[in-house]
């Protein structure tokens, strides 16, 4: 987990069990007693990833411009941000 975050790795943990069991973000923050806010990211990243969301990686991605732009046409065009991350 991000040492920012403001939820530990155990609530982490549980909320991604939830949300395998078909628990959408606002029920699980409910059940653990923690904010909303807390958990729209770790929902989001596990929509996308599934349990590897829960694995933090250790460099940051660089792209090169001409991906980037090629990105910001295509949502501007009216894709998604979730199918554009997918890729």
């Amino acid at each position: 987990m991000n040492p920012r975050s403001s939820i530990t790795s155990e609530q982490c943990a549980a909320a991604v069990d939830l949300f395998e069991a078909g628990r959408g973000f606002r029920a699980a923050s409910s059940l653990l007693g923690v904010g909303r806010r807390a958990l729209r990211v770790p929902f989001e990243r596990w929509k996308l990833h599934g349990r590897r969301a829960l694995v933090e990686k250790r460099t940051k991605e660089w792209f090169p411009f001409e991906v980037k732009r090629e990105v910001v046409r295509r949502r501007l065009a009216g894709e998604t941000a979730m199918d554009l991350c997918s890729e």
